[in-house]
């Protein structure tokens, strides 16, 4: 009897472990490959003291200042590209005052909401502007396609709004992109 009540405690055991261990490997699988990426090299405070620097030297609303701001976007391109392993965003300010956020296609809606605020949120903090941020997933060998914009409130500086086309409907809700590479004809 007790021998029986052993191999039963033991199979018992290692069920429960079993079930842990599938639990912990899904949700790993499930997890924002970009969380906490503010701490990824170069970290948000080394983003800011290298553009910091570059406002020292150059008058804010000088032409110099789109300078800074695509210097800005280059390291936030850096932050993920650089990081083990790598992510496929990519991040390009426009001198019409608007940054472009190009995501991997199979990238989840809600990291590119995170991913949007936060190079909005960073941008306000390291250059003092507030500019809207359109969504683009990217596609190999075809033109990144716009899919959401995220766009600052007017009537209350600390908060935007974000905006995606109807799915399956490109160019349905959002229709246009300000003037720049990836415009509309």
């Amino acid at each position: 009897m007790k021998k029986e009540i052993k191999i039963g405690a033991s199979i018992l055991l290692v069920i429960i472990v079993v079930t842990i261990m599938v639990s912990k490997y899904r949700a790993s699988g499930d997890a924002d490959p970009t969380a906490g990426f503010q701490q990824w090299e170069p970290t948000a405070t080394e983003v800011y003291d290298r553009v910091d620097k570059k406002h020292e030297t150059i008058p804010p609303g000088s032409t110099g200042s789109v300078a800074s701001c695509q210097l800005f976007a280059k390291l936030i391109t850096s932050r993920f590209r650089g990081h083990t392993p790598p992510i496929a965003v990519l991040v390009k300010y426009h001198a019409s005052r608007w940054f472009a956020l190009e995501c991997p296609a199979r990238m989840e809606p809600w990291n590119l909401d995170n991913l949007a605020l936060d190079v909005w949120r960073e941008a306000r903090n390291d250059l003092a502007i507030s500019c809207p941020v359109m969504i683009y997933r990217t596609y190999i060998g075809a033109k990144p396609v716009l899919v959401g914009r995220l766009l600052p409130q007017k009537s209350d500086a600390n908060r935007a709004t974000i905006s995606y086309d109807k799915q399956g409907e490109i160019g349905g809700a959002i229709h246009n992109t300000p003037p720049g590479p990836y415009s509309n004809p």
